[in-house]
Parts: structure tokens; sequence; C-alpha cells
């Protein structure tokens, strides 16, 4: 299992859970949370795999692309849920931001280790 994917699935379902409670007040029960969150991770994770299988490595638009269908699809299939377009802007917007948190963060790990690289260089 590739560990970045599971990371960025739980990011995912973190920011998708955080706007669920947010709109709701804090009003939504902790078991409906952790179902969204679920559901969104799995979905998350399948858009690498979906990528996986196309051999084509996914950005930020195309992860959010097919984790929005993936989730909008299990939605309909395990609640009956038939709020496409809420349910796919949602999923694909939380998805987004967490691949860009992720784009971000491995942007920073990449300067830094490239200047701590540029450090040991300056050998006297």
């Amino acid at each position: 299992m590739d560990s970045s994917a599971i990371v960025r699935s739980a990011v995912s379902a973190g920011v998708l859970c955080g706007i669920a409670w947010g709109m709701t007040g804090g009003a939504v029960s902790t078991t409906d949370l952790a179902y969204l969150g679920g559901v969104q991770a799995a979905a998350s994770y399948g858009s690498d795999q979906v990528h996986a299988m196309l051999m084509m490595w996914p950005t930020s638009v195309t992860g959010a692309v097919v984790t929005g269908a993936l989730y909008t699809g299990a939605q309909r299939l395990l609640r009956n849920e038939v709020d496409y377009v809420t349910n796919y802007a949602f999923s694909a917007g939380s998805d987004f931001a967490a691949r860009r948190i992720d784009d971000m963060w491995l942007q920073k790990k990449n300067y830094d280790e490239a200047a701590a690289e540029d450090a040991g260089d300056d050998e006297y």
C-alpha cells in the first residue's frame, strides 16, 4: 500500500468531516461524521487506485473529479441519497483541498531536504 495515498485519504476525510461539522454548527452526530469520513477516505484511496490502473499520475483536479464521482456513487448505493450535486461538490472540494495541502507539504519537505543538501556541500 502507498502510505502517501493513505495519508491523503485521511486528510481528505478530515476536511470533509470538518466541513460537515461546520455547516451544521456541530449538530451532526459522531456516527454520521465517522460514516462520511470513511466513505470519503475510501473514495479518495479508490481514486488513486483508478489512476494507477489507468497508469496516470493523479493531479489535484483529476483526483478530485474521480473522488467526487466515487463518493457520490457510494452514497447512492449505501444510503440511497440522490443529492448528487451536493455530494459531488463536497467530496471533490474536500479532496482537492487535501491534495493541495499534500502538494504544499511535499514541496516544503523537498525544499528543506534540498537546503540541507546544499548546506552539506559547503566544505572548506
